[in-house]
């Protein structure tokens, strides 16, 4: 069956899904007859007005990056449907509990899946057991198109690791080395341990350092293989700067590549705010000085305890549009994301039996969406 055929009956056992539930349904609502775009289901329940998208994806689970782009196009669609009501996507695959919480934060919207809809149905009285058994009939019909697209995605990947192997440009030790593989020196929730580090950490002048060593750690875990020869507390020339952390590059990641080429820069610096509160533009200003384009020193990456103010994005406006200086605001919740994120990207691998990164379920996607939505919202 094709797709298409596939998403309209995901649609109606949804819109039955909920009406089982108790609420009021509408399909292919807008409050504007003349509306140009209509979320799938309206459900409304009492007080709860809840508009909702669902989406038919034929991977299972599907990666970080195909989920955000999913997540990012039905959040797009609601939102100019009804920006008051509360936002669902219902989802035919089963997401990753790291990429549904930062999707979740990120694009404010609720995310089922099918595990989360198997749970909703294990939860209704034995009068709709015939819904249970026509969701049940779905997902097996689905199976054959995500077993279809697995066994096109396997051979792929295994097209794209021969190729990367037996590269000339590509050094074994991205692929082979223990920094790329890791499972065994760093184990499978290292992940934890380090969110575990960060959260003991006291805000304030006194754990400044450690909070500065700890993500250093942090770095490393992620982007190891990426970020390379790390130079702490770094002096520029004149002795009057002290950067808190500068790495260099290595080629071979999609993200950094990027990002190197599009700002013009050979060293990412990550700057450590141990503070209790936000950052304020105050820290933008500081900071901004050692910031250098022309030493093709032009991203900074602004780590924080909590959500930095209002004003400081402001700042970081002021800083991109003035002198071409990206300042990325970061904080513990990105950090934590991050963390999940990569720590389930590991154990997939591992489950794979694969030596090669997989960057479609990458931590960096949440620092691309950072970007991306900082970009959006800056003004001429």
């Amino acid at each position: 069956m094709e797709i298409r055929g596939l998403g309209e009956r995901f649609e109606a056992l949804c819109a039955e899904l909920f009406f089982a539930i108790g609420y009021q349904i509408a399909r292919q609502w807008s409050p504007l007859t003349s509306a140009s775009q209509t979320a799938d289901i309206h459900a409304s329940k009492k007080e709860d007005s809840i508009v909702i998208d669902t989406k038919v994806v034929p991977a299972n689970p599907p990666t970080l990056r195909e989920l955000r782009d999913v997540v990012a196009r039905s959040k797009a669609v609601l939102s100019n449907v009804d920006s008051s009501s509360m936002h669902y996507v219902l989802l035919s695959c089963n997401v990753e509990p790291a990429h549904r919480e930062w999707l979740e934060r990120d694009f404010e919207i609720e995310i089922w899946d099918r595990g989360q809809i198997e749970r909703q149905l294990r939860r209704l009285p034995p009068k709709r057991l015939g819904l249970t058994k026509r969701f049940s009939q779905f997902f097996g019909e689905l199976a054959a198109v995500e077993r279809i697209g697995e066994s096109a995605r396997r051979l792929a990947e295994r097209s794209k690791a021969t190729d990367s192997r037996f590269s000339e440009d590509t050094p074994d030790y991205l692929e082979f080395g223990e920094a790329g593989l890791g499972f065994s020196e760093e184990g499978p929730l290292e992940g934890d341990v380090l969110r575990d580090k960060l959260r003991s950490i006291q805000p304030g002048r006194e754990d400044a350092k450690a909070y500065e060593a700890l993500l250093q750690e942090i770095v490393n875990y992620l982007f190891g293989d990426y970020l390379v020869d790390p130079r702490p507390q770094s002096r520029t020339e004149d002795g009057l700067d002290i950067l808190d952390l500068v790495y260099r590059v290595r080629a071979g990641h999609p993200f950094w590549d990027t990002l190197t080429r599009d700002f013009r820069t050979r060293a990412i610096i990550f700057e450590c705010k141990n503070y209790s509160d936000g950052i304020t533009p105050g820290q933008i200003y500081s900071t901004e000085r050692y910031v250098n384009a022309a030493a093709l020193r032009s991203v900074c990456f602004l780590v924080s305890r909590a959500v930095p103010h209002e004003n400081a994005e402001l700042a970081a406006f002021g800083a991109m549009r003035e002198g071409g200086k990206l300042f990325v605001l970061l904080h513990d919740a990105h950090l934590e994301e991050m963390l999940a994120i990569r720590q389930t990207q590991r154990q997939l691998q591992a489950k794979e039996g694969s030596p090669v990164r997989d960057f479609a379920n990458d931590p960096s996607e949440i620092l691309d969406q950072a970007i991306y939505d900082f970009l959006t919202r800056m003004g001429r």
